[in-house]
């Protein structure tokens, strides 16, 4: 059975799916390990252990994909800020979205404890635009439960959702050069790699 596509009377899909792709849509950055290399090594030493960490991303040349809905992309052109080094995270951009809105962010990578029955987390940090209520704030998750030995890798690809809510509306500012953000973090329960090969934040306004 084909994919049936509903919409307006007349409408086709040669009209129904741009319409779609206003409203909604991706922003990907993706390492060198989906283009015949390696995924970005961040080090958890035992001063990071049960501490929130930003990650490390190298985005290969051909690894960054923008297809945001238009609205987003009318208001802020690149989406993000940041070159993923140490220091200086991605920061995600929520310019042009408003209460309506939500997203979610996928991210896949490698795990490798030094330590058997351990633990890895990951979370969204969310930092409201100057109107929004209330300071910096995280939405958290558990990506992998390491319980099969140490110094092996295990595969992590949680997704975290979100809804947007008036604590980081971007509240239509021209030029969204203060629309709220957000940034991927993990924490770790002993010490060990992580090897993050690529993250997507999906949009829908």
């Amino acid at each position: 059975m084909g994919i049936v596509l509903s919409g307006p009377a007349g409408a086709t899909a040669a009209t129904i799916i741009p319409e779609a792709k206003k409203v909604s849509g991706y922003l990907g950055l993706l390492s060198s390990y989906y283009f015949g290399g390696s995924g970005t090594v961040t080090t958890i030493a035992d001063t990071d252990v049960n501490t929130w960490v930003d990650v490390l991303l190298t985005v290969d040349a051909a690894g960054t994909f923008d297809k945001r809905p238009q609205a987003m992309i009318d208001q802020d052109a690149t989406g993000f800020t940041g070159t993923g080094a140490s220091g200086d995270p991605y920061l995600f951009s929520l310019a042009g979205l408003d209460q309506e809105a939500f997203g979610k962010m996928r991210v896949t990578g490698l795990f490798t404890p030094d330590i058997d029955e351990s633990q890895l987390d990951v979370r969204l940090l969310f930092t409201p635009n100057t109107s929004g209520a209330f300071g910096q704030f995280g939405i958290a998750e558990q990506a992998a439960s390491m319980t099969q030995g140490a110094v092996q890798d295990y595969f992590v690809e949680p997704t975290i959702t979100f809804f947007v809510g008036n604590t980081i509306e971007d509240i239509g500012t021209a030029g969204a050069p203060d629309a709220g953000l957000f940034q991927l973090q993990i924490r770790s329960s002993v010490e060990g790699v992580f090897n993050l090969r690529g993250m997507t934040a999906y949009f829908h306004s």
